[in-house]
This record gives C-alpha cells, sequence and structure tokens, in this order.
C-alpha cells in the first residue's frame, strides 16, 4: 500500500514555492502532456502556509493557518487560530510579560488560542494528527471508507475521516514524519576493552559505548553518555560515530526525557595498515608528511645483504676450493658460512665481488684480455 509523505517546498514568498511545486509534477506518460503530482505527498508552502495532498489544494482559503516559525517572534505577530510549525529554536514573547518568553523547540508545533492563558500552547502529535483527519474530512473528503490495509483506492470512491485518521497514525508515524526524529550531535568514538565488555554480567547481551559528551554547569563535573553496540560484530579499536537522536513529540535539551544515542561502526570504511617484516622484504607505513593527516606512506624495503664484499670474495675463494676437492657446500649452513636464504645482493654489490673473483682466472694486457683456466691435469700432477 503507498505510504504518505510530507515534503517541504521552500521560496522566497508564496509565488515561488508554487512554481516550484508545479516543476515537481510528473507527467503520466511519455509524451502525454499531462503532468500529476503524487498524490500520496502532502506539499506545504513553507511560504503562505498553503497545502496540497497530491494534486488537491489540501487546505484551500483556509491555507493561512499553517505557518513556519524559524526566528523569535512577539505574540502580537502571530495571526490568531493559526497553526505555526517551529523549524528551529526560539522564543516567543508576551508584551505583558516580556521577561519570560515562551522557549519554542525546533520540531514542535504551536497553535494561537485565544481560551488559553498565554493566548498560544503546544499542540501534541496525537492532537495534531486528529486535527488533520478532521481538517481533510471536513475540506475534501465526502463518503467511503477505507476496508484494510489492501485497499489501493479508486476514482470514484472518497476517503473518510476514519480512513484519513487510520492512515496518519498508521503510515505517516510509522515512517517518524510527524515524530520528527533527528540527529542533534555527532562526536567520533574508538570502541575499547572496556567498552566491549561492559554488560559482562550478563553475558554482553547489551555492551554499550561510554563516551563523554560536556561538563556539568555548577560542578565541572563531565557528563557521560552511552550508546548501544552489538558484541558480536563489534571490536577492540574499531572507530566509530555516536549520534544523540532526539524521539518524543516534547524535547527539551535540559532533561533526560528519552534521547539517546545510536554508535554507527565504520570500520567496514576504514582499511588500517601495520608494516611488518615478510620473507623477503620489510614494510613499513607511517603518516605522509606532504598529505593530508589521515594519508599514509607505504615504504618497502627489500633485505640487502650487509655482508662485506672481502667477506664474500674470501668465502667463495673457499667454497670453490672445497668443490674442487669433492666436497659438498652449503651456504646456509654455519659451516657453510651460514648465509641468509632472505637477503638480496644489488647489482652493485654483485658487480663489485665477480670483479674481484675474476683476477683469479683472468689476465689483462693492453690489446687483449686472455683467460687463462687452470688445467685440473697439471694441478694433479
Amino acid at each position: 500500500m503507498p505510504k504518505f509523505q510530507f515534503k517541504i517546498v521552500t521560496g522566497a514568498n508564496e509565488d515561488a514555492c508554487k512554481t516550484k511545486y508545479d516543476k515537481l509534477a510528473i507527467e503520466t506518460s511519455e509524451g502525454s502532456g499531462v503532468y500529476v503530482h503524487d498524490p500520496y505527498t502532502f506539499y506545504l508552502f513553507d511560504q503562505g502556509g498553503v497545502g496540497y495532498l497530491g494534486d488537491t489544494p489540501l487546505f484551500g482559503g483556509d491555507a493561512s493557518k499553517f505557518n513556519m516559525l524559524s526566528s523569535n517572534k512577539t505574540l502580537s505577530e502571530l495571526k490568531p487560530g493559526s497553526f505555526y510549525f517551529v523549524t528551529s529554536n526560539i522564543t516567543i514573547t508576551d508584551a505583558s510579560n516580556p521577561s519570560d518568553p515562551i522557549e519554542a523547540k525546533a520540531g514542535t508545533i504551536w497553535i494561537t488560542d485565544n481560551n488559553t492563558p498565554l493566548g498560544i500552547s503546544e499542540l501534541s502529535w496525537s492532537s495534531f494528527t486528529t486535527y488533520m483527519a478532521r481538517y481533510i474530512a471536513a475540506s475534501a473528503v465526502k463518503a467511503s471508507n477505507i476496508p484494510d490495509s489492501t485497499y489501493i483506492g479508486n476514482e470514484t470512491s472518497i476517503m473518510t475521516s476514519a480512513a484519513v485518521k487510520k492512515l496518519i497514525d498508521e503510515n505517516i508515524n510509522a515512517q517518524k514524519i510527524l515524530g520528527i526524529t533527528f540527529f542533534k550531535d555527532v562526536r567520533l568514538v574508538t570502541l575499547t576493552q572496556q567498552d566491549i565488555d561492559s554488560d559482562s554480567a550478563n553475558s554482553n547481551a547489551n555492551p554499550y559505548v561510554t563516551f563523554i559528551i560536556g561538563e556539568d554547569e555548577e560542578t565541572h563535573d563531565p557528563i557521560t553518555a552511552t550508546a548501544p553496540i552489538n558484541y558480536a560484530v563489534d571490536h577492540v579499536g574499531d572507530i566509530g560515530l555516536v549520534f544523540q537522536v532526539q524521539v518524543g513529540p516534547e524535547y527539551d535539551e535540559s532533561k533526560n526525557d528519552g534521547d539517546k544515542w545510536i554508535f554507527i561502526n565504520l570500520h567496514g570504511l576504514i582499511d588500517i595498515y601495520i608494516g611488518g617484516t615478510s620473507y623477503t622484504t620489510t614494510t613499513t607505513v607511517s603518516n605522509d608528511p606532504n598529505g593530508a593527516s589521515h594519508t599514509k606512506q607505504i615504504l618497502v624495503e627489500v633485505n640487502k645483504s650487509q655482508e662485506t664484499r672481502a667477506n664474500f670474495v674470501q668465502n667463495i675463494r673457499t667454497a670453490i676450493n672445497s668443490i674442487s676437492e669433492g666436497n659438498t657446500y652449503n651456504p646456509a649452513a654455519v659451516g657453510g658460512n651460514n648465509y641468509s636464504n632472505n637477503k638480496f645482493i644489488t647489482e652493485s654489490q654483485l658487480a663489485e665481488i665477480l670483479a674481484y673473483l675474476l683476477t683469479d682466472f683472468v689476465q689483462y694486457n693492453s690489446d687483449e684480455i686472455i683467460v687463462s683456466v687452470p688445467d685440473p691435469m697439471e694441478e694433479e700432477e
């Protein structure tokens, strides 16, 4: 079944909102030239208080009853018998008592009513949904009803007030549209072993991360907060964000009235690199001195032999003599010079070693190179 949704249409004035609203219409079929709005969307202008349910003017000549408030006001500036949707934390001052202004929080709804002592009162969400149902029924709904959740609507029947109330309560509230749930604060945290073990008494059924959110204004002691974590998937060292979520229709930041913190683990989005030594290389990870603070510099170094050229030459000569006498030679064995099998010899090292070794087999003159290879038969004689 389609869900109702609210869409706030913004603009410099009512005409600008109307222009933007017209552009939100969708062509029924390609090339048809017929444009309609989503019949399950409540379009509310933030200028002029105009409201549409799809293409149907929802408020008509009574549109001025619905208004947005985002800045401080006095009661004399507000229209009687009107609703005000508060979008920022503001104050409403009564000229007869200016020293005690009304604190109106973002996300609340107020109604100007001469029957109340202050001339204005905050409206609960349940009262607002009931009023909306009655208002829609009086303005646009004439007959018929919605029998159950399988009802999809048609072109001949119109919803009753009870049906509208049902849709508002079950569909709109289910999407938290009327609850105005939103994130109030965001902080970065890193999970510790203490966080993971925070509910060990109950086999970690309800672990939580603990963090500092400020200090007490009177005692200046740190104020801590907690957010639930998942023992099965969250780990020590995981980095995440905690969001303070406003819940409930009567939010007061000075009270613990049900608002809560939610932890979002970011370890799936973050790769942590640790340098180590492999069989033939050494890897080092460090902060990149030429990059941003979050970039890393990865350095891979080959394990270069530290043996001197003289030792190599002498050991190779000894090995050659040993083999020529019919013995075996294992360079990795202690008796075979205990050479490592995970270090490399560079080109320059190899050239230097060969140059000295070949002096045993090569004679040089100015015209040509004469290679003299010892005759094993001569050595036997």
